[in-house]
C-alpha cells in the first residue's frame, strides 16, 4: 500500500488532480498489482508517472477496451453511474516488479493520444479506434489494422448486429462473388 500512497502524493502535487481517483489492491491478484480508477483524461497522469523519477513507469503493456453500456456499476461505486466505455491501461515497472492497471471510465467516446509517451501506444490506440469507435485526439495515424477501410461499424460494441443483411458467396459457375440478402423470420 506504500506504492499507492506515493502515486496519490505525486498526483496531488501536480495540479491537484487526485480527488477523482480511487486506488485499491485486490486480494485475488498479486500484492504488486495496483488498480486505479479514473473518470477523466489519463494523459496528464501518465505524463506525470512517466517523467517522475520515483515511479519509473517505462512500459505500457496493453490497452484494452470494454463496452460497459449495459452494466450497473453500483456494486463498485456508491452511486449508480452510467458509463459507455471502460478503457484499461496496463503499465509495468520492471525495476520494482509491480503492475498498475488504470481503469478509465468514459461517458463519451474520445480519449487523448498517448503516442508521444509510449512507442507501442500507436498500435493499441488504433485498435480502440477500429473496434470500439473511440475517437483519439491528437492521433496522426488512424488507418485500420484488420478491417476494411470502407467498413463503418464497431464490431466489439454490444450494439453491433450479429447477423448481417447480406451474405457473400463465391459462385463457381461464373467465378464471381454473389451477394444474397438475408431473410429475417420472426418466431
Amino acid at each position: 500500500m506504500i506504492f499507492s500512497t506515493r502515486i496519490l502524493e505525486t498526483l496531488f502535487i501536480f495540479n491537484n488532480i487526485s480527488k477523482n481517483i480511487k486506488i485499491w489492491t485486490s486480494n485475488k491478484t498479486s500484492k504488486n498489482t495496483q488498480y486505479v480508477s479514473i473518470f477523466f483524461n489519463i494523459y496528464k497522469i501518465l505524463y506525470i508517472l512517466k517523467n517522475n523519477f520515483q515511479h519509473f513507469y517505462l512500459t505500457l503493456t496493453d490497452v484494452c477496451g470494454i463496452d460497459i453500456s449495459s452494466f450497473n456499476l453500483k456494486y463498485f461505486f456508491k452511486q449508480s453511474l452510467l458509463f459507455k466505455y471502460l478503457v484499461i491501461f496496463n503499465l509495468n515497472n520492471y525495476k520494482t516488479f509491480s503492475k498498475t492497471l488504470f481503469l478509465v471510465f468514459l461517458n463519451k467516446n474520445y480519449l487523448f493520444s498517448i503516442d508521444n509517451l509510449f512507442f507501442n501506444a500507436n498500435w493499441l490506440e488504433r485498435e480502440l479506434i477500429e473496434f470500439f469507435n473511440i475517437h483519439v485526439f491528437n492521433k496522426i495515424d488512424t488507418r485500420n489494422l484488420l478491417l476494411d477501410y470502407n467498413f463503418t461499424g464497431a464490431p466489439l460494441l454490444k450494439t453491433f448486429p450479429t447477423e448481417g443483411y447480406v451474405e457473400l458467396f463465391f459462385n463457381f459457375n461464373t467465378f464471381s462473388l454473389d451477394y444474397i440478402s438475408n431473410e429475417f423470420i420472426e418466431l
